[in-house]
């Protein structure tokens, strides 16, 4: 039986056609190259996060994969990390592995060439953090958090209800909350082009500052939200890619390949991320499900 599922696994894999050496080999390419965009605003006057940048969210358990967990779908917060070569970010949150979505467009790239449909779920974004907002604790993900304690009340709201419009008066806020030991409560900006830029921004500011408690606050992941997705559209997620850390193990990314092939059909490609090099995603064939 099980030299049967496994000769019917590899079967479907050819079938599929989703081993294309543009879809697979490639990946890593794509995702540098998007990395290395510094772009302000992307081609029709949309938010940097539709054309530059690498959206990364890491999973903790096996459990849920990509699957928004109850508490995200009922406050309609799923977190992401943005990283792109300009921000300085080398730490992601803790994680045993992860997944990469493509750039915000109806066009699917891990599905070009495949005969999938070529047009997937779109994401959208909801606001952006410069740095980590500890949104467990915010009830709508982009608002006010429970767990402001040492600052003036309402320093956890969005920026612009605080009057913070751009990165110089967040990073005086920053500080604020920094020098008493919160700076999970900094507020949020929009998802709109100036505002998004402004967080981009306000992360590299980060630079100037004395190392906290996690090491130099500009290397600390960024946190922006997205809505979450209802359970029933995996096929159609825009996942570009599963992914693992440097010096980790591939496995849990293997499994997480391996389950979503098998949900859809579609066979998304594993890379190894590295925030400390050049160029930091690379695609190796001994880290692929056989």
């Amino acid at each position: 039986m099980l030299a049967y599922k496994h000769a019917l696994l590899l079967l479907l894999l050819v079938l599929s056609g989703c081993v294309g050496t543009r879809n697979v080999e490639t990946v890593a390419d794509r995702l540098n190259e998007r990395y290395l965009n510094r772009a302000s605003e992307c081609a029709g006057g949309l938010a940097a996060y539709h054309c530059s940048g690498v959206m990364i969210r890491g999973f903790e358990s096996l459990d849920l994969l990509w699957n928004p967990s109850e508490s995200e779908l009922s406050r309609d917060t799923v977190p992401f990390s943005y990283v792109r070569a300009d921000l300085g970010i080398t730490r992601l949150y803790p994680s045993i592995a992860g997944f990469i979505v493509n750039e915000f467009s109806l066009v699917n790239e891990s599905t070009k060439g495949s005969g999938q449909p070529s047009e997937g779920y779109q994401l959208t974004v909801r606001c952006s953090f410069p740095y980590d907002g500890g949104t467990v604790s915010r009830a709508d993900g982009c608002g006010i958090s429970t767990q402001e304690e040492g600052i003036p009340p309402g320093s956890s709201r969005p920026c612009g209800l605080q009057g913070i419009n751009n990165a110089y008066d967040w990073l005086l806020h920053f500080k604020l909350l920094a020098a008493n030991h919160q700076p999970n409560s900094n507020c949020t900006f929009k998802a709109t082009v100036g505002d998004f830029l402004s967080s981009l921004q306000a992360h590299v500011l980060l630079g100037s500052l004395p190392d906290g408690q996690l090491g130099p606050y500009i290397e600390t992941w960024n946190e922006v939200v997205l809505s979450a997705w209802p359970r029933e559209v995996t096929r159609d997620l825009p996942i570009e890619a599963f992914y693992y850390s440097q010096g980790g193990s591939p496995i849990f990314a293997r499994k997480a390949q391996q389950r979503f092939f098998a949900e859809t059909g579609r066979l998304v490609p594993i890379v190894v991320v590295d925030l400390e090099q050049a160029r930091p995603f690379t695609y190796q064939q001994k880290d692929q499900i056989r």
